[in-house]
């Protein structure tokens, strides 16, 4: 079963791997979009999101793990969302000092890790570890569970959609996004290892015509890199 596949209150992209195979980690190498907010927003509302995900390819249950932008401290903070809330992270990041980053997401030893690393992966900028007691238990994170799928998203989420906030996220570009199958091998996120019912871009079934629209596609290979920008008029 697919982690999600339903709406959404906003536009985004996402790209899931097929749950005819379980994996281990994913990596990928992420450069930091850049984010506008008009100058008249007095009270920003919408979230901004660079993220990956682990989901139980048995029952579909999903822990959405990665990045969103605080306008306030214009930093990229670490963060974990799941079916019984959010968790805050413990990693910042600058764009203007790290724009592309080497990120990691695994599973071992009744934990999920998150680490970034600088681009070329020598110096760890920060790292998360949450354990099971943390997560939904419908996760299923038991040291000897082989059941789990990856996929990545980025998004821009309103409260209450209207996609006229004037907010984009321009540029978020992902290259090298790779996928750790049981036997340790890694293998790109392509072709038969992903999923074919939901799709990037175009998004699955779930999005509107105005919500595909919003998102704007500048290099693309199925499915593991990606340039692209969400824009909200």
């Amino acid at each position: 079963m697919q982690a999600w596949d339903g709406g959404g209150t906003g536009a985004w992209y996402r790209v899931d791997s097929s749950c005819l195979y379980s994996f281990s980690s994913t990596t990928l190498i992420q450069c930091l979009p850049t984010i506008i907010i008009p100058t008249n927003e007095t009270l920003i509302t919408d979230g901004f999101f660079i993220s990956l995900g682990v989901f139980n390819r048995l029952n579909g249950a999903g822990l959405d793990i990665g990045l969103t932008y605080v306008p306030q401290t214009d930093k990229w903070w670490s963060y974990a969302n799941d079916a019984l809330g959010w968790k805050s992270g413990n990693i910042s990041i600058s764009s203007s000092t790290n724009r592309c980053i080497n990120i990691s997401l695994s599973i071992s030893n009744d934990c999920v890790k998150y680490f970034i690393r600088t681009n070329n992966g020598s110096i760890i900028l920060g790292q998360d570890l949450y354990t099971a007691s943390q997560l939904d238990p419908q996760l299923n994170l038991t040291v000897n569970s082989s059941n789990f799928g990856f996929y990545r998203f980025d998004s821009i989420a309103q409260t209450k959609e209207t996609l006229k906030s004037g907010s984009s996220m321009i540029h978020a570009q992902l290259v090298e996004w790779l996928l750790e199958l049981e036997s340790h091998v890694f293998v790109p996120a392509r072709g038969d290892f992903m999923a074919s019912s939901i799709r990037g871009y175009p998004p699955g079934p779930c999005c509107t015509s105005d919500e595909i629209n919003a998102i704007h596609t500048y290099n693309e290979t199925k499915w593991n890199q990606a340039d692209i920008s969400i824009v909200y008029h």
